[in-house]
């Protein structure tokens, strides 16, 4: 993939993923555009995707349809939503150290893990809003980032 193919991209089924070790930020993430829910690229990184029980490429492939981040605190609310950001306040069942105490940096923040999509993140699309034609509608919005 070159420069030019993904800054002159039209075409919103092309989404551009790129994975590397690290970067500046410390995780994965997706990019969006002023402010905008939604974005076809991305920058993973790899302790966050090769593991097989991970939820962060389902929760940043989230962002790049207009997903947002649920709020922080979830405490009372059960089973983490897939947009459920990394440090949320969440049950002990599903924290990283579900005996750490809540909010606390030793363990007491949301297991990436233990998200699920729930019904409720679907209607979050809220599809009925756009434009079909023929059965089919673009979700998201271009950003056409590429990565150097």
């Amino acid at each position: 993939m070159t420069k030019s193919d993904v800054e002159g991209n039209k075409d919103i089924k092309n989404n551009y993923i790129r994975v590397e070790e690290s970067n500046l930020e410390g995780s994965s993430y997706t990019m969006t555009r002023n402010s905008q829910s939604g974005g076809n690229v991305g920058l993973y990184i790899t302790p966050d995707v090769n593991r097989p029980e991970t939820t962060t490429e389902s929760h940043e492939y989230g962002h790049g349809i207009g997903l947002t981040h649920a709020g922080f605190n979830q405490l009372g609310k059960g089973q983490p939503n897939i947009m459920v950001a990394r440090n949320s306040i969440v049950d002990p069942e599903y924290q990283l150290d579900p005996n750490a105490e809540p909010n606390k940096m030793d363990g007491g923040f949301v297991n990436p893990d233990k998200r699920k999509v729930p019904q409720q993140n679907i209607n979050d699309l809220n599809l009925g809003a756009l434009e079909f034609i023929n059965g089919k509608t673009n979700v998201g919005i271009f950003v056409n980032k590429y990565f150097e």
